[in-house]
């Protein structure tokens, strides 16, 4: 099947229209993660360290796609969500994006699931899933960038020698004089 010409989104814009010509089928879905390094677009046998090849394997799920080693003997599979943010649920690729998607442009949770076609419980797992994935992203942030604007004894930020981080012995807690 050949690809429709996608846009190129150079300044990180997308409409919903675009996300979704771009996740039109499994593959399609697929091969965008793979391109913006949602998904591996290359894997190592496990078992022998050889190149596997992405292979679409029987069933109707669109997305019904594994790693398998090429060696006659192993032919040892991965499933292609394992170890990545997708490992573990059930909805196709493209459903989960889109949440995601409508998540960041305020999209209301009756809207979006009549867009994405999933169930309430599932919306509002996925919305909750989402704002505390970013809440931890920003903690963390914010938690690191006060360790590091904060000063320390040594005059350079971050260094560890603050003492708060060193338990009280920097210079004003007793610790060596300089």
């Amino acid at each position: 099947m050949a690809q429709a010409q996608l846009p190129q989104w150079t300044d990180g814009s997308m409409t919903y229209k675009e996300l979704s010509l771009a996740l039109s089928d499994g593959e399609a879905a697929v091969h965008w993660c793979q391109r913006h390094k949602l998904l591996s677009d290359s894997k190592m046998c496990p078992k022998c360290g050889t190149n596997v090849r992405l292979v679409k394997r029987k069933g109707t799920n669109p997305e019904n796609m594994g790693w398998r080693c090429p060696r006659k003997g192993l032919r040892k599979e991965v499933a292609l969500r394992s170890g990545t943010f997708f490992d573990g649920s059930h909805l196709l690729i493209s459903q989960i994006l889109s949440m995601i998607y409508l998540w960041s442009t305020k999209t209301p949770l009756g809207k979006m699931m009549t867009e994405v076609d999933v169930a309430w419980h599932t919306a509002v797992d996925w919305y909750s899933c989402v704002r505390d994935i970013c809440a931890q992203y920003f903690t963390l942030l914010s938690l690191e960038a006060r360790v590091w604007r904060s000063p320390c004894c040594h005059g350079r930020p971050g260094c560890g020698g603050h003492p708060a981080v060193m338990g009280g012995q920097g210079v004003e807690g007793g610790g060596r004089n300089r």
